[in-house]
């Protein structure tokens, strides 16, 4: 079973996918341009779409995830402690 704390896609490992592909594009695109090859270029193209969206969809994806988490956990706990109540004695 996986743990509720872990997420289940490590963000860093993700972000170096995508800067890993990053890095791909452009030979990829240059080859394809130089060479008149389509595929290599269009190839290009796709990696960096790929790879410049892993990132938002990590931060963003991953923020509503754990802010889903925090209102469940401080939904949990209000219930758990009940207010104190103040006297003044005047």
């Amino acid at each position: 079973m996986m743990s509720e704390d872990k997420p289940r896609f490590d963000p860093l490992r993700l972000d170096t996918v995508a800067f890993l592909l990053l890095l791909a594009v452009l030979p990829l695109v240059s080859l394809g341009a130089t060479r008149d090859v389509e595929a290599l270029w269009v190839l290009g193209l796709v990696l960096l779409v790929v790879g410049s969206l892993i990132p938002l969809v990590t931060e963003f994806g991953m923020r509503e995830d754990e802010e889903e988490g925090d209102e469940d956990r401080e939904a949990s706990t209000d219930e758990e402690e009940p207010a104190e109540e103040e006297t003044n004695d005047e």
